[in-house]
Formats: structure tokens, sequence, C-alpha cells
């Protein structure tokens, strides 16, 4: 990000499921859960950005990827 662009508050559910890489309903699934906050802004549904990457931080925090070092059966 430069140094003038300025992050988004909040986005659509669209823009959500792409930087989530899954689907628009996924990310109403998430937001019916809890998993994901949101508000509306007349018609439209938008997604915090600071839910977005709470989320994620959850997700690596409970699920952190193997690394070889950690298996059993990691040959270096």
């Amino acid at each position: 990000m430069s140094k003038h662009e300025v992050e988004p508050f909040a986005v659509k559910p669209v823009v959500a499921a792409v930087m989530e890489n899954c689907s628009v309903d996924r990310i109403y699934k998430l937001l019916r859960a809890g998993e994901l906050e949101g508000f509306k802004d007349g018609r439209n549904t938008k997604i915090t950005m600071a839910s977005i990457k709470a989320r994620r931080a959850r997700l690596i925090a409970t699920k952190p990827f193997p690394r070889a070092a950690d298996s059993k059966d990691a040959t270096v």
C-alpha cells in the first residue's frame, strides 16, 4: 500500500469473498455465525476490515500450517 492509499473501513461481501478466496454465500454464513462483523449501509451490506483481519488471526492461531520441522516424517 502506497503512502497515499487508505485502507477501507468496510467492504462489500463480494470483495470480502475475493479477499478470503471463498463464495459470497460463505461470507454471509460467516456473518450469521458471528465470525465476521458487518452492517447495513442503506441497502448495501458491508463487512468490516477489522473483522476480516481478526478472523484471519484466529485461523492462524488455531490452525497453523504444519512446518517440516514439526513433522515426524520430515527429512531435512
